[in-house]
């Protein structure tokens, strides 16, 4: 997995937390949750979200990024964004491949959504 993570920083900046199949030396590196300013727009990074252990809204996180289940969603709680993307390679359930997509301006997420994705290997 290590070289999925150097591959996708080529592209761009990658922010990655530890998930429950996440074994091995390499994983150590990974912290269970991040805290990612992009903009001036603070976004919660953890890989399962009932492991929560802040309050979004009071700590003015406008997004909780997650993805333990690897089923799709948006939801808004309490103004802040609870966005799981799925997954682009190992869907579960009746969830297709997919990613998320969210487009900020400065100091607001204008869009989120989730984009099916049709191939994957």
């Amino acid at each position: 997995m290590p070289e999925v993570l150097v591959k996708l920083k080529e592209i761009a900046p990658v922010f990655a937390v530890r998930g429950n199949m996440d074994r091995g030396e390499w994983a150590k590196a990974l912290n269970p949750s991040e805290i990612v300013n992009i903009g001036e727009i603070m976004f919660y990074v953890i890989h399962e979200v009932n492991k929560l252990d802040i309050s979004p809204e009071s700590a003015d996180i406008k997004a909780v990024i997650s993805g333990h289940t690897h089923v799709p969603s948006i939801k808004e709680k309490q103004g802040v964004l609870f966005i799981n993307p799925g997954s682009t390679s190992l869907p579960r359930y009746w969830a297709k491949p997919s990613m998320a997509m969210i487009k900020i301006n400065k100091n607001e997420i204008k869009d989120a959504k989730i984009i099916s994705l049709k191939e994957y290997n």
